[in-house]
């Protein structure tokens, strides 16, 4: 019993310094893809690139951990928007 207290607490440590490491890693990455769509442009950390063609353009899609960046290249909708990866694509 006495050890697996020991592997618990272990185990414990390090979570306590582990997962605070990546979700301030996340944080930065999440903060410069924002700062890029802002700057106009590309962002550097996508998951998942996809182009969907339409008549009169195009919109180009950025899948990240737990956000999405849309680029509309269209007649009708001409912007970059940045949200969560539930947002839509506005038609």
């Amino acid at each position: 019993m006495k050890v697996l207290k020991i592997i618990k607490e272990v185990i414990r440590k390090i979570l306590a310094i582990v997962l605070p490491i990546v979700f301030f890693g996340w944080v930065i990455i999440v903060l410069i893809d924002y700062y890029n769509a802002s700057q106009n442009k590309d962002p550097n950390f996508c998951l998942s690139k996809e182009t969907k063609e339409y008549s009169d353009g195009n919109v180009n899609i950025c899948t990240g951990l737990g956000y999405k960046v849309y680029r509309y290249n269209r007649e009708s909708y001409t912007a970059i928007e940045f949200g969560p990866f539930w947002l839509e694509e506005r038609k």
